[in-house]
């Protein structure tokens, strides 16, 4: 058993995946056990909400409030955790819970300007109906933690990154207020 999830976890980071990926876009059969069933529903969420495969188009939403209950909580955690990563190529974001980023945290010059590049800064939404599947999107469209890497990114500029998001929940009506991510580079 160990050996079939072995190389179905080699072949969902690689080549195999990217190919599948493609035939997903051109409305192929997708590959039995390539692609992991959350990245599968997200494909398939963002086909419907007509997100580009080949681009990323995304509109400024709004400057991020950053006097809020979240974030007033959230960012002095958010600092210490990327006091601990210093030095690291890692990315920490937080997102209301649209999925419109209030901050970047970033140590890597490359890393911010790849983000920058892909409109991953505040004011900007990564809902999945923005800019398909990734890790803050997914995460806040499933309701629970959602990792994305490489090619299971449903948007091509993505695919250099690897993407850790999870929901933030209210403590006590548990209604989601946002989201935490962290991205880096896929390699």
């Amino acid at each position: 058993m160990s050996r079939g999830l072995t190389s179905r976890t080699r072949a969902g980071s690689g080549e195999r995946l990217a190919a599948n990926r493609e035939r997903f876009l051109v409305a192929e059969p997708v590959e039995p056990n390539q692609v992991r069933d959350t990245i599968l529903a997200s494909w398939w969420r963002s086909k419907d909400w007509k997100v580009a495969a080949d681009r990323i188009e995304l509109s400024y939403v709004r400057d991020p409030d950053l006097d809020t209950p979240l974030t007033r909580s959230a960012l002095p955690v958010l600092r210490q955790l990327r006091e601990s990563l210093e030095g690291q190529p890692i990315s920490v974001i937080l997102t209301d819970a649209n999925g419109v980023v209030l901050s970047r945290m970033a140590a890597d010059r490359d890393l911010d300007r790849h983000l920058d590049g892909v409109n991953l800064a505040p004011g900007f939404s990564y809902a999945e109906d923005s800019v398909g599947t990734n890790g803050i999107g997914t995460a806040l469209e499933i309701g629970r933690p959602a990792h994305v890497f490489g090619h299971e990114h449903y948007a091509e500029r993505l695919e250099d990154l690897a993407c850790a998001g999870v929901p933030i929940h209210h403590p006590i009506s548990g209604k989601t207020v946002g989201a935490v991510d962290l991205t880096c580079w896929r390699k």
